[in-house]
């Protein structure tokens, strides 16, 4: 009887370790990358369907229809809502609206960042995400800097995913692929009509 509590007590002490060290602590979960994250969240409002992700534990400020996650990878990873989208076929919508994410990724308005370098024109593709198939399109701009932008539709309305950093930009690009993989959209629920 001695010897099976001298060899069960630390076989039931490692194999709380082992399943202690399996969980992890519960305050903060984790991106795919293994460093600790939170969840920021860009709140439904006016129409607008929101949305929430997990970003690593940088600086995360959410203000309106953006959010903005700094040193992120060695740059800065913003989510902005741009607005409603345009919808040729309805009668009832009133002149306006962006157009679609492709045609959006495919414009040559001027980057706010700088002009481009004159490498050429930017190539646009699309890539498959949590958040549904997005439009990128990277530029490298006269200021050293490398901007990419991933145009996403959902709900009627056109958002940006915009990374900034410096020439070196696979390290933020793998880090904003961490961050998209948990995007979940939250659509606003329409308003019920009382029975009459």
């Amino acid at each position: 009887m001695g010897l099976d509590l001298l060899l069960a007590v630390p076989f039931a002490a490692f194999a709380v370790w082992c399943l202690a060290s399996a969980i992890g602590p519960r305050g903060r979960r984790a991106t795919t990358g293994g460093s600790p994250a939170r969840r920021a969240t860009l709140s439904a409002r006016d129409g607008r369907p929101g949305l929430d992700l997990l970003v690593p534990d940088v600086d995360t400020v959410v203000e309106g229809a953006r959010m903005l996650a700094a040193d992120l990878g060695g740059g800065a990873l913003t989510i902005e809502a741009l607005g409603p989208l345009q919808l040729s076929q309805d009668p009832l919508q009133a002149p306006g609206g962006l157009p679609v994410a492709e045609d959006r990724a495919r414009s040559s308005a001027r980057d706010p960042w700088g002009e481009p370098d004159g490498a050429g024109p930017a190539v646009v593709e699309q890539v498959v995400t949590a958040a549904g198939p997005m439009w990128r399109r990277t530029v490298r701009t006269a200021l050293a800097t490398t901007v990419t932008d991933l145009h996403v539709d959902h709900g009627g309305w056109a958002f940006v995913v915009r990374l900034v950093g410096g020439s070196d930009h696979e390290p933020l690009l793998a880090a904003a692929e961490r961050v998209l993989t948990s995007w979940r959209w939250h659509d606003q629920v329409p308003a019920r009509r009382p029975a009459s």
